[in-house]
């Protein structure tokens, strides 16, 4: 069951929305006491926060993927994260099921493998109260892909009860490490589906130096509605004490991000 209408974010009704997230077409980013201003004339908007981890090998891509979900310029060179650092990543949503329109602000954690390991402090913090982990690989690089497995079971607790998901960056490099076979049996085996990314940045916005924010929002879009989704159909069947679930599988064309899914 798919509880969102999906690819509403391309639709004509979602753009007043999204405008909240763009200011002269730029993507604005906001701090831990601002949220997006949603114009007076649309209906009362709800707003929830769900928290996310990203973890995973040092340059493996989490820092490049945050920065591209939230609309800033991709690095171009690697430097370590800095202790733990938080974004905030908002996006609306319809909802299948009612219609309404909800803004989900997704609140991603990241943290320097070095701290990781550094400081015994900074993982629980990391994992306590989390919706999502998301356990990084690069296609490039052999080594983290060998070792997701064994993050996946360092990282998760006990007690966590959360989504589980995998992501897969660098999709857009033609010189791969990593099989579409060795992915399927991966999924099939952990039980982790696997959400692939390009780690570019979106084209410049004319006679400007900034990324197209609008661009950025349709490019990012696939991701974003997969990992909303997954939240969402995460606490439906906790809440309902199902345990036989169907992951939703988002079924695109192939110039788009797809999961592996069960």
């Amino acid at each position: 069951m798919n509880p969102i209408v999906s690819g509403w974010y391309e639709s004509t009704e979602s753009r007043s929305y999204f405008n909240s997230l763009l200011k002269r077409n730029r993507r604005r980013t906001f701090g831990i006491l601002e949220k997006p201003n949603i114009d007076p004339s649309l209906p009362e908007l709800k707003s929830v926060k769900y928290k996310v981890f990203l973890v995973g090998k040092a340059a493996v891509g989490k820092t490049s993927t945050v920065a591209r979900l939230s609309g800033r310029d991709v690095p171009v060179n690697h430097e370590e994260t800095l202790g733990v650092h938080t974004t905030n990543v908002y996006w609306p949503v319809k909802l299948k099921e009612t219609e309404e329109v909800v803004m989900y602000d997704l609140e991603m954690w990241e943290t320097g493998e070095r701290y990781l390991h550094k400081f015994d402090y900074i993982l629980p913090a990391c994992v306590r109260s989390c919706d999502a982990i998301l356990f990084f690989f690069s296609i490039t690089d052999r080594h983290s892909w060998e070792d997701l497995p064994h993050l996946i079971t360092r990282t998760i607790p006990a007690e966590f009860d959360g989504v589980k998901l995998a992501v897969g960056t660098r999709f857009d490099c033609a010189s791969r490490e990593v099989s579409h076979s060795e992915m399927q049996q991966f999924v099939t085996e952990h039980g982790v589906n696997i959400l692939p990314t390009q780690n570019v940045n979106s084209p410049r916005l004319k006679d400007s130096e900034f990324p197209d924010g609008r661009i950025g929002l349709l490019e990012t879009g696939p991701f974003m509605e997969t990992l909303i989704t997954r939240i969402l159909q995460h606490r439906y069947y906790k809440d309902h004490a199902t345990s036989d679930i169907k992951l939703y599988q988002d079924k695109r064309s192939s110039n788009e991000i797809y999961d592996y899914s069960c």
